[in-house]
């Protein structure tokens, strides 16, 4: 829907999931609203999945299950499956705050900590770029996964 309501000009300003475990935005929305100038509000960017690592061994064991995702591109160690980001939630605000296109990173919070917890995620640079290159081979094609 977005492609067509873009390729029209009535739209100012778009939401849309933009996640770590979920990029399809990147390829399939963020170039139109940059080509039109539309602004971006970036949501799920950090969800129950990269915030609760039983959320996140679940949801990428599916993925493993249905041949989606290659098990020999995650880590197995003490850092969790993608104890290659670090701090996956830092990594996940980052993910979304640095992607192109999009100008708002949105989250929500209940408490003061988090809150600045999450201010720092933001404001923290760009994930380095091999980083970056494992998640898109990770989950450049996933395109159906919220992490909800």
């Amino acid at each position: 829907m977005f492609k067509r309501a873009l390729s029209d000009n009535h739209l100012d300003v778009v939401m849309v999931g933009d996640s770590l475990l979920n990029p399809l935005a990147r390829r399939h929305v963020l170039p139109l609203t940059q080509k039109h100038n539309v602004g971006t509000l970036g949501m799920f960017a950090v969800r129950r999945a990269l915030t609760r690592p039983d959320a996140l061994r679940e949801l990428l064991d599916g993925l493993i299950a249905q041949g989606r995702i290659n098990p020999a591109d995650l880590d197995d160690g003490p850092g969790g499956p993608l104890g290659f980001l670090g701090d996956v939630v830092n990594a996940g605000y980052r993910f979304c705050r640095h992607e192109p296109g999009v100008d708002v990173a949105l989250f929500g919070t209940g408490n003061i900590e988090h809150l600045e917890t999450n201010l720092k995620s933001i404001n923290d640079p760009p994930l380095p770029p091999e980083i970056a290159t494992r998640l898109e081979k990770l989950f450049g094609h996933i395109d159906d996964v919220s992490g909800n």
